[in-house]
C-alpha cells in the first residue's frame, strides 16, 4: 500500500516521507528521547488519511501513543499535504527490499568462507602466587552450557530460595570484602516521585524490571548530583526480585568494583573474582564515572559487561554526566553505554519538589501545611538531597522547640489535632517563622 503513496504527497514515497516527519521531530527533542523512541521506526502503510507506522516493541507502542502521537499527527499532516485521519502503531520490522534484477557480469573469483574471529573473553590462569599476572586472555567462547558458577553471598548477591548448585560455588576473593553493599528497601517504584524530568528513566527503569535483558540492555541513567538515580537504580534490582525472588542480583558502586578487581589481583583471585561479577543475572552499577584514569579496571569491567551482555544479562549503569562526556574512559566502553537506551533525569520542577516533600511527610508521619511545602520547595531547587535536608531541618526545629506540627485540616489523608498546647504559637505562624530561622542561620 505504501507505493500508491506517490501520488498523495508529490513523488515522495513512505520512507522520504518518514525521514520528513522524523527531521522536525529531531528538532524539538533530546538526542535521547528522538534515540530511544523513534529509532527503527517507519511507515509501514498509508491510503485513504489511514497510517500505520512500525514500531520495534510494545513498549515503544506505548509510549508514542501516549507522548508523542499529537507532534507525529501534526508533522504528517505538514509534510504530506494532506488530510490524515487515524495512526495505528503496530509492532512489527521493516521488511528487506526486494532483490533488484542484475545485469549478467563476468563471474567473479569466490574467496574460501573463513569463520569471525571470536570475541575474546577472559578465563581464569592458573592461580600461581609467583605469577606476574592473575588472568589471561583465551581465543574461545565459554559453552552456554557451562556458566561460571556463582558465589553465594547473601548481604549482596540477593538469591531468595535459589536451589543448591551442583558444585561449590566459588568464594569472594580474602580481603576484598565482596558484597559490602544491599539494595536498600526504600527504594522502590512506589515511592519515586515522576516528573517531567525523570518519567523517561523511570519508563525506563519499569521496562527493564518487567522484561530484564530483553527490551534496554544496557539501561544507562545520568543526571546530577542528588536527582535520584539511586533510588532508581535499586528499585529495578528490588523490582525484579520481587517478580522473582531466584535472580542474583548484585548492587555495587565503581569504586567498590575497583577495590574488588584491586584485591583480587593482589592476592591472585582473579578467578573467584570473575565468577562472582559475571555469574549474576542483573548487575547494578552506580556513580560509573569514577572509573576514569583506571585503564586496568576498565579492561576488566569491559570484559566484565561483554560476558553478561553476551548471556543476555542486564545491565542498568548510573553516571552523573553521559558516556561521551566522561574523561578519559575508553571509547570501547563508551560505545557499549550508548548501544542501549540512555535516559537523563533533570533537576525537579516546582510541583515535582512539593510532590517529593508531600511524600517525605507521609513517609515520615510528620504532615506539614501546604504554604510551608510551598515555601521550601521554592528556596530549594537544586536536588532531592537538599530538599529533603531542608524538610528534615523544619521537622528537627518542631521537636526540639516542642512545636506542634503544622496539620493539614482540609488534608483528610492528615487527620487534624483538635487539641494545641495552652500559649503555643499557631502552627502556620510558627512554620513560617521557623523556616525562616532556618534559611538565615549560618
Amino acid at each position: 500500500m505504501g507505493h500508491l503513496f506517490f501520488d498523495v504527497v508529490r513523488g515522495m514515497n513512505t520512507h522520504e516521507l518518514w525521514l520528513a516527519v522524523l527531521g522536525g521531530l529531531e528538532l524539538s527533542l533530546s538526542k535521547a528521547n528522538f534515540t530511544t523512541w523513534f529509532r527503527n521506526t517507519f511507515i509501514a502503510s498509508f491510503g485513504d488519511g489511514d497510517v500505520v507506522i512500525g514500531v520495534p516493541n510494545l513498549f515503544t507502542k506505548a509510549w508514542l501513543e501516549k507522548k508523542y502521537h499529537k507532534d507525529i499527527l501534526q508533522s504528517l499532516q505538514t509534510h504530506a499535504q494532506q488530510n490524515v485521519r487515524t495512526i495505528t502503531y503496530r509492532v512489527e520490522t521493516r521488511q528487506p527490499p526486494a532483490p533488484v534484477a542484475m545485469v549478467e557480469a563476468e563471474p567473479a573469483t569466490v574467496l574460501p568462507e573463513t569463520p569471525p574471529e571470536p570475541v575474546p573473553v577472559y578465563e581464569p590462569a592458573s592461580a600461581s602466587p609467583a605469577a606476574g599476572h592473575v588472568t589471561v586472555i583465551v581465543e574461545q567462547e565459554r559453552a552456554p552450557s557451562q556458566p561460571a558458577s556463582a558465589p553465594t553471598n547473601p548481604s549482596s548477591v540477593q538469591n531468595a530460595a535459589a536451589p543448591a548448585p551442583a558444585s561449590p560455588p566459588a568464594a569472594p576473593p580474602p580481603g576484598s570484602r565482596l558484597g559490602e553493599f544491599t539494595l536498600n528497601a526504600k527504594y522502590a517504584f512506589g515511592s519515586y516521585v515522576v516528573g517531567k524530568q525523570n518519567e523517561l528513566a523511570h519508563a525506563a527503569a519499569q521496562a527493564v524490571a518487567s522484561q530484564p535483558g530483553g527490551v534496554y540492555n544496557p539501561l544507562f541513567i545520568y543526571g546530577g548530583v542528588g536527582l535520584g538515580k539511586t533510588h532508581l537504580l535499586q528499585a529495578v534490582g528490588n523490582e525484579i526480585l520481587r517478580r522473582a525472588g531466584h535472580t542474583r542480583v548484585l548492587y555495587v558502586t565503581s569504586e567498590r568494583f575497583t577495590t574488588d578487581f584491586i584485591n583480587a589481583v593482589r592476592t591472585g583471585q582473579g578467578r573467584d573474582f570473575r565468577n562472582y561479577y559475571r555469574s549474576v543475572d542483573l548487575l547494578l552499577v552506580d556513580d560509573i564515572q569514577f572509573l576514569t584514569g583506571k585503564e586496568g579496571t576498565q579492561e576488566e569491567f569491559f570484559h566484565t559487561f561483554n560476558q553478561l551482555h553476551q548471556n543476555n544479562k542486564q545491565l542498568v549503569i548510573t553516571a552523573d554526566r553521559p558516556p561521551k562526556a566522561i574523561p578519559f574512559l575508553e571509547s570501547r566502553l563508551i560505545s557499549r553505554f550508548e548501544s542501549g537506551m540512555m535516559a537523563d533525569i533533570g533537576t525537579p520542577d516546582f510541583e515535582t519538589r512539593v510532590a517529593i516533600l508531600e511524600a517525605k511527610c507521609r513517609e515520615k508521619s510528620f504532615p506539614m501545611a501546604r504554604d510551608i511545602l510551598h515555601h521550601v520547595a521554592t528556596s530549594v531547587q537544586s536536588n532531592i538531597r537538599e530538599l529533603e535536608g531542608a524538610l528534615n531541618k523544619v521537622i528537627a526545629f518542631h521537636h526540639f522547640k516542642n512545636i506542634p506540627a503544622p496539620w493539614i485540616r482540609s488534608n483528610p489523608s492528615f487527620p487534624a489535632s483538635s487539641r494545641r498546647t495552652p500559649n503555643a504559637p499557631s502552627p502556620r505562624g510558627s512554620s513560617s517563622k521557623l523556616w525562616r530561622n532556618t534559611t538565615t542561620c549560618k
